[in-house]
């Protein structure tokens, strides 16, 4: 079942990274409602999904994804990164549109 809404997120990493992992914190207005996160393969040319998560209703949540174990496959050899984030119904939802905060997202790598 495809999310109806993708945020994607490009990045160029400083140097060449031997861990990775996607933070991110959300909340969703909406109840029933599971975030997941995928991981641009750049070996296979489409996204993985890498986590996928309920989300939080009305209180922030903050999910840590480490990738590190396919770090080969989610970082190019110009060290590029990319990453989506999209909702999709798994419940009861009581209103729509849906209502989603994304305060931010960010990659820490070593």
């Amino acid at each position: 079942d495809e999310a109806p809404v993708w945020l994607i997120f490009d990045g160029t990493l400083p140097s060449s990274p031997s861990s990775l992992s996607v933070t991110y914190e959300a909340r969703a207005l909406t109840p029933g409602l599971t975030a997941t996160l995928d991981a641009f393969n750049w070996m296979t040319n489409e996204f993985d999904e890498v986590d996928a998560t309920d989300t939080s209703f009305n209180t922030d949540a903050i999910v840590v994804t480490d990738i590190s174990a396919g770090i080969a496959d989610y970082v190019n050899g110009s060290n590029e990164v990319r990453t989506r984030i999209g909702w999709r119904q798994t419940g009861f939802t009581i209103n729509f549109p849906w209502e989603v905060q994304l305060d931010h997202v960010f990659w820490t790598f070593q």
